[in-house]
C-alpha cells in the first residue's frame, strides 16, 4: 500500500509544475540488502532522475547480496554502482512524500516517520 505525505492517493507520474520540488521516495526493508536496493535502483531509473529515491534498512547488512546487483543488472541492465546498505535512521526529519515497505518487519519502521504516510506493498 502507498501513502502519500498530502493524504492523496496520488500518482507517480511526473506532471505539472517543473518548479516543483521532485518527489521524495524511500524504500524499506529489513537489511536493505536486496529489495529495496533493486526498487532504489529500478525507480531511478525509470523517472529519469526525477524522483529522488532512497532506500534503507531497519537492520541493514553490511553489503548489497551478489544476487540482488547481478538480477538488477541481467534483467534491466542497470548498474547498482554505489549504491550500499543504510540505515533508516540517517532519513528520520527528512522531507518524505512516500515511505514505501517492501517486506512487513520494516513496515513496523515506518512508524518513525510521521509526517509521511507509508505502508507495506505485501
Amino acid at each position: 500500500m502507498l501513502r502519500r505525505e498530502d493524504g492523496s492517493g496520488g500518482s507517480l507520474l511526473l506532471k505539472g509544475d517543473p518548479m516543483q520540488k521532485p518527489l521524495a521516495v524511500l524504500f524499506l526493508c529489513t537489511g536493505n540488502s536486496a529489495r529495496s536496493q533493486m526498487a532504489e535502483t529500478l525507480l531511478r531509473q525509470m523517472s529519469g532522475g526525477r524522483i529522488q529515491v532512497e532506500s534503507a534498512g531497519s537492520l541493514p547488512r553490511p553489503e548489497i547480496h551478489p544476487l540482488a546487483r547481478k538480477a538488477v543488472k541481467d534483467l534491466f541492465g542497470h548498474d547498482m554502482e554505489g549504491q550500499y546498505p543504510k540505515s533508516l535512521d540517517q532519513f528520520l526529519g527528512h522531507r518524505l512524500d512516500y515511505v514505501i515497505s517492501v517486506c512487513d518487519r520494516a513496515d513496523a519502521s515506518s512508524r518513525f516517520f510521521p509526517a509521511t504516510r507509508s505502508g507495506s506493498s505485501e
